[in-house]
């Protein structure tokens, strides 16, 4: 082997010295690349075979560190020098059973529409406290009706807005 510095190669992946017209690592068997094969590697030392084989290979880090992209749709974070970013909060929601939502309001009339909506839920309820005394009783049958139409739209509405990405409002 040459002694002199300029025309000594080493291997991109284990840092041994390669004989100037080596196309495999004699100690790990990578194929060498002509261009990369002029000058060590940064992070990797000549080992020799012996040692190699007990230590793992040094992890090689990127120059730069790699950029963050700002996911579409997300309101930017302002980023503060010496500070890690925030996580963001994500929350999911899942649609609403239209099966369910009819279900609840065919048995429980007013109070199964708070499942679709709590705001239609108790408008329909105090309509039904008024409605059914004066009617003695006769009211029910028509707030019963009244409430699973009205669940029908609110789930349809609410699966609707989430199906399009739009943030539904909470229903507590």
């Amino acid at each position: 082997m040459d002694t002199n510095e300029n025309t000594k190669k080493f291997c991109m992946k284990c840092g041994a010295e390669l004989e100037p017209d080596a196309v495999f690592c004699s100690s790990c068997g990578t194929k060498q690349n002509k261009a990369d094969m002029a000058t060590p590697p940064v992070n990797h030392p000549p080992v020799s075979p012996a040692v190699q084989a007990n230590v793992p290979p040094a992890p090689v880090f990127p120059q730069q560190p790699p950029q963050f992209q700002q996911p579409q749709g997300y309101p930017q974070q302002q980023m503060q020098p010496g500070y890690p970013p925030q996580p963001q909060m994500i929350i999911a929601q899942s649609p609403k059973s239209m099966g369910l939502a009819l279900i609840l309001t065919f048995l429980f009339g007013p109070l199964g529409l708070l499942y679709a909506s709590v705001k239609a839920g108790l408008i329909m309820i105090c309509v039904a406290i008024v409605l059914v005394p004066l009617t003695l009783g006769f009211g029910y049958f028509i707030t019963v009706p009244v409430s699973m139409f009205w669940a029908y739209s609110a789930v349809e509405k609410y699966n609707r807005q989430l199906m399009l990405g739009q943030m539904p409002p909470q229903s507590f």
